[in-house]
């Protein structure tokens, strides 16, 4: 069992060996890595950045500077403002996580 800010989870291992069949053609690409376009192989076929990721980035960051502007160092008990951000906090993260697959 996991617990993740949006709920539990039932996580399960298994062993499986996964293997594709696949035709060895011999032709080689060139790919160029860059700014402007994630990859850009030879024969232009490019694929741009993903947004949605820098966008969830800039939201983590906003929501961790709130979370942090409402954390007490003292020895009371944090705030329901402090612990309702932190839940806002973690589920970003994992909306994050889910852009990045």
């Amino acid at each position: 069992m996991v617990r993740r800010a949006d709920g539990y989870y039932a996580q399960f291992c298994f062993d499986a060996n996964r293997f594709e069949a696949g035709n060895y053609t011999g032709d080689v690409i060139g790919i160029d890595l860059g700014l402007k376009y994630f990859y850009k192989d030879q024969n232009d076929k490019a694929a741009i950045y993903p947004k949605y990721l820098r966008r969830a980035e800039k939201r983590i960051k906003k929501l961790q500077r709130r979370l942090s502007r409402k954390f007490v160092k003292e020895a009371k008990p944090q705030s329901n403002n402090y612990h309702k951000a932190r839940i806002r906090l973690g589920k970003a993260h994992l909306l994050a996580l889910a852009c990045r697959r």
